[in-house]
């Protein structure tokens, strides 16, 4: 961490990840901006990348600890790949890597800088059965507050935790469950995963990765699927990073393709746009391209809308108020993110807030006086 005597406040975390995104050298950042990136999971990277021109040592010192563990607790998480990835090779299964423990030991300069919070991994269906059985031989056990049946009708099964280093793990027989809107979309059947699953090493080992191109769609999709302000940055940066590295590789025809499908068009544009406006990814006429050629039912408005959302909430870290409640924002976030007119979507906006969809109580009087009794109760944190 460097620090540095300066009444100067400038720049915010939005310019803190611009720098890591593109090498640059570390740059100054603000008191609640350094707090904020260790609330999301930044810490090791602020730990590098941050000039911290307050002198608060109580601070400085919280940034250390938590940069000391985010790396001890990266290190176990990847011992323990490692071991389940081992024994699963001796038996002859190979299973392709998901999400954080893909990403981070594949793009960033330092594996740790990706906070991930579960390890997991994507095995053929009639693979399942055999991987569970050698998690429980590792001392893994399920542990979850749902039943059995619940998870039949999900993406993985339920997850698995460590019974002494508590590392969770996640065997997944799908990329997403039948409840999402994307669980039927063409890029994520069977046929196409096979197809864009890359052999590699991981440390030695035999694994699979996805594809560059599949990544970046299944980054895009699955962040912009619902809204997470904690840790949401991750998928941000996980995209900017594959782009930056294979900018002259990247098949941008199969990305076209597969995102011309209901919601996945939105989410892969919506992810895309954002890193290109904020400045993520290096300059580049052939990006801008393609990423303008992104079919999407999207419209100015909404897209203003849904990146103050981000700016505000994910990267910023602003906190929710009276009507922008977090449950709110949540329900802005996925009503613009349909696949229908923009402009209708501006319109409906205040019908989606007060009659929520994802509620079954909506049109219930009980429910509605509790939401405006909450909102009339509403205390500023």
């Amino acid at each position: 961490m460097n620090v540095k005597n300066s009444g100067k406040k400038n720049n915010h975390v939005n310019e803190l990840l611009k720098n890591f995104c593109l090498r640059r050298k570390p740059c100054e950042i603000e008191h609640s901006a350094l707090k904020w990136s260790m609330q999301t999971g930044l810490s090791s990277i602020a730990y590098d990348y941050a000039i911290n021109p307050i002198t608060d040592s109580g601070l400085i010192n919280q940034l250390t600890a938590s940069n000391l563990t985010s790396r001890f607790w990266f290190k176990t998480q990847l011992d323990s790949t490692k071991k389940i990835i081992s024994v699963l090779n001796e038996q002859g299964v190979v299973p392709t890597l998901l999400k954080g423990i893909s990403i981070s030991t594949g793009y960033y300069p330092k594996p740790f800088y990706r906070m991930m919070r579960d390890i997991d991994i994507l095995v053929d269906e009639v693979d399942i059965e055999k991987v569970e059985k050698l998690l429980q031989e590792l001392d893994y056990e399920q542990r979850s507050t749902y039943s059995t049946e619940f998870y039949n009708s999900l993406h993985h099964t339920m997850p698995w935790q460590h019974r002494k280093n508590e590392i969770w793990v996640e065997v997944h027989k799908r990329l997403f469950p039948e409840t999402s809107p994307c669980y039927s979309s063409p890029v994520f059947q069977f046929e196409v995963i096979k197809q864009e699953k890359v052999v590699d090493s991981f440390y030695g080992l035999k694994v699979y990765r996805l594809s560059k191109e599949f990544q970046l769609v299944y980054i895009a999709t699955h962040w912009a699927e619902r809204f997470k302000q904690t840790g949401g940055v991750f998928a941000l940066l996980d995209a900017a990073l594959i782009i930056n590295k294979h900018d002259d590789e990247i098949d941008w025809g199969k990305i076209t393709s597969w995102s011309n499908s209901p919601y996945v068009s939105n989410y892969v544009y919506l992810l895309f746009q954002y890193l290109r406006r904020s400045g993520f990814l290096k300059s580049s006429e052939k990006i801008d391209r393609h990423i303008n050629g992104l079919q999407h039912s999207l419209g100015v408005v909404c897209v203003k809308i849904l990146n103050s959302i981000i700016d505000k909430h994910i990267i910023a870290g602003k906190s929710f108020g009276r009507v922008f409640t977090v449950n709110n924002i949540e329900i802005i976030w996925l009503h613009l993110l349909e696949p229908s007119r923009g402009y209708m979507k501006i319109l409906l906006l205040p019908v989606a807030i007060m009659f929520p969809k994802a509620s079954k109580d909506r049109f219930n009087l009980k429910f509605q006086f509790s939401r405006l009794m909450t909102l009339l109760n509403f205390k500023k944190k």
